[in-house]
């Protein structure tokens, strides 16, 4: 079995977060098929998301098999990477409810066209699954083409998952930084400074929120921006500046701008960027008294990055109507 030869070698549990990087369609399926395989026979959950060729040609070489593997286009899973953690929790908890096997997830992102922002919220969404592998048991090989994916994609592949395999074979990255690390270093990524013409709005007391909101929707109508969209960023920009004042204890600012495409919302604390924390990207516990925050900002937001800017820790909501 494909899975305990590479528990064998690199003295990990089965259930692992692993890359694989490959530079021919011949040579992914050849990588993808006995992965594919033996979740089939072991009974587990089996999820492959890829490009439509790619999709084609596990099809066929896996025959009859195929039919107990469900098959997603890449395109449309990955729209939103760090959404789409939502959709592996709830094929964890069909896996878990089964009674038999674990989540089998084959996932290759799609590379061509996405822009800075799109590539940092990929790296992002492997450095939390890497969280999600260890706390469900989801077994995960992740596909990275050499010849498509960006430099800085395949280097952040070698630190956010344990276990590296193409040509020689699986092995222990040596790179690895776990969840915590890599987010630290998507957390420290210094961001674009908005245009001269973004409209600044600061607040410092609690009082200060309605106005803010006010302010976000204002701009974000007069933007564009469909009224669900407006309400989406209005929660969104109110939860993280509440976070400031309540755990930052100091004042803060919105920055918004229209650009081709979308419209830009910072919310900016002075400082560093606090700890990193995966818990903020994965389903909060319902009996839980917070951890929803971040969450409820991933699941309302289009592409979110975090980073620095000249003014200190910034968060930046992407939410044009081409997000």
């Amino acid at each position: 079995m494909a899975d305990r030869n590479t528990a064998r070698a690199t003295g990990l549990s089965p259930a692992h977060h692993q890359a694989q990087f490959y530079s021919c369609r011949e040579e992914l399926v050849d990588a993808a098929l006995p992965f594919l395989r033996d979740g089939v026979e072991e009974r587990d959950l089996v999820f492959a998301v890829s490009g439509p060729g790619n999709v084609a040609a596990f099809r066929e070489r896996l025959g009859p098999r195929a039919s107990k593997v469900a098959f997603a286009d890449a395109g449309r899973w990955f729209a939103q990477p760090l959404r789409t953690l939502r959709a592996v929790h709830a094929l964890a908890d069909t896996a878990e409810s089964r009674g038999s096997g674990y989540l089998r997830l084959l996932g290759e992102q799609p590379w061509c066209g996405r822009t800075p922002a799109q590539v940092a919220a990929s790296i992002r969404y492997e450095a939390v699954l890497d969280a999600v592998c260890a706390d469900r048991g989801v077994r995960s090989l992740c596909p990275y083409d050499l010849s498509a994916a960006p430099a800085e994609a395949v280097n952040a592949a070698r630190r956010a998952h344990p276990v590296l395999s193409g040509g020689s074979g699986p092995a222990r990255s040596p790179d690895y930084l776990g969840p915590h690390g890599l987010l630290a270093v998507c957390d420290s990524r210094e961001l674009p400074e908005p245009p001269p013409e973004a409209v600044v709005h600061g607040f410092a007391h609690p009082r200060d929120l309605l106005a803010l909101r006010h302010r976000v929707r204002e701009y974000g109508t007069a933007a564009g921006l469909a009224p669900s969209r407006v309400q989406e960023v209005v929660l969104a920009v109110h939860e993280l500046a509440a976070n400031i004042l309540v755990h930052a204890l100091s004042p803060g600012m919105i920055r918004m701008w229209a650009a081709p495409g979308d419209v830009v919302f910072d919310v900016v604390a002075p400082g560093p960027p606090p700890p990193p924390h995966p818990d903020g990207y994965l389903p909060p516990d319902l009996d839980g008294l917070g951890g929803r925050g971040l969450w409820l900002i991933q699941t309302l937001s289009g592409d979110v990055e975090s980073g620095t800017t000249a003014a200190g820790a910034t968060t930046r909501i992407h939410a044009g109507p081409d997000r």
